[in-house]
């Protein structure tokens, strides 16, 4: 039986998220004891799938469920349950003597207000030649398009200053630079669809 109608029924995020399972795991040992950080919905080494894995995020997955329950891209069902729960300790501290061979950090680089810190922690809980997986999306693609780079400076003084959470001209940064295309936050293939602001100036009232 062929493959083509299996796949046209399959929607295009499960299509590019098995894409990026098989890139990352050209790298890694499915086979190994691994950890996948902030997957939310869209793991790339899901349990269900016979992965030796554990999962660290913000929430449990009720919480995560709850979080995301009218979020219209995010599949409830596919979010799976949540072994550390992470409100801001060491990762050492939060898995204990549990070492693993790779970590998946997928779409959460970008969100790190402290890199150096980020990948040390992570480095911490490797055992010895593990390997740490970073999935970056394409800043040309996403809601970030017309950011400005981050410098090495701005690395260097967020690990100096010990930030833990990002800083409020980040913040406003995000929200007077965020954008869409055609509706949605990220657009993996190109189209002739219209990018327009995720925050609009409120409307002066008339006299």
């Amino acid at each position: 039986m062929s493959l083509l109608p299996r796949v046209l029924k399959m929607p295009l995020e499960r299509i590019l998220s098995r894409r990026r399972q098989q890139r990352v795991f050209r790298m890694l040992d499915r086979r190994g004891a691994g950890l996948e950080i902030g997957p939310c919905h869209n793991a790339l080494a899901p349990k269900r799938d016979g992965f030796q894995v554990k999962i660290l995020d913000h929430l449990d997955q009720e919480g995560l469920r709850k979080k995301y329950q009218d979020h219209p891209a995010v599949d409830l069902e596919r979010i799976e349950p949540v072994d550390y729960i992470w409100s801001g300790q060491s990762y050492a501290e939060l898995v204990g003597a549990q070492r693993f061979d790779w970590i998946i950090a997928s779409h959460v680089i970008e969100h790190v207000p402290n890199l150096i810190a980020f990948i040390s922690e992570c480095q911490g809980i490797l055992r010895e030649g593990g390997r740490l997986y970073l999935v970056v999306p394409h800043c040309q693609r996403e809601f970030d398009r017309f950011r400005f780079p981050s410098g090495s400076g701005e690395v260097i003084d967020a690990h100096l200053q010990n930030d833990v959470r990002p800083t409020p001209g980040t913040v406003a940064e995000h929200h007077l630079r965020a954008v869409t295309k055609g509706g949605p936050h990220a657009w993996p293939l190109g189209g002739p669809a219209p990018i327009a602001p995720c925050t609009r100036p409120p409307r002066p009232k008339r006299p």
